[in-house]
């Protein structure tokens, strides 16, 4: 095992373990601080698969006949709760959105984007 780890650097774990958490298929998916310590570039291409987790179109998962049903019976929408740095984030957050932001450990408030920071 340690090989195999010696043949991947940092960036490509917090990849790996994105990819395995979204074939997952979770209701929510809770991101903490990923994204912070990768180039911009990965972070646009994880935002594209997050987008696609949303809606519904992961190539090869959501277009399956087994993911079909499972929208049929169960009807739940994806959610993402994703914390990290102010130039991580704000790139991708849609002004139309609301976020739920922690200021300190006793005040958390619910804004819009422009308002979070």
């Amino acid at each position: 095992m340690d090989s195999l780890l010696a043949l991947l650097d940092r960036n490509d774990l917090i990849k790996i373990r994105l990819v395995s958490a979204l074939l997952a298929l979770p209701e929510v998916l809770v991101l903490d601080e990923v994204g912070d310590d990768v180039s911009v570039q990965d972070v646009q291409e994880m935002h594209k698969a997050l987008v696609a987790y949303l809606e519904r179109k992961i190539p090869g998962v959501d277009d399956t006949e087994t993911c079909k049903l499972l929208r049929k019976v169960a009807n739940v929408p994806r959610t993402i709760i994703w914390s990290g740095f102010k130039r991580t984030l704000q790139p991708y957050v849609d002004a139309k959105n609301f976020m739920l932001v922690v200021k300190d450990s006793s005040k958390i408030i619910f804004t819009a984007p422009d308002g979070a920071w």
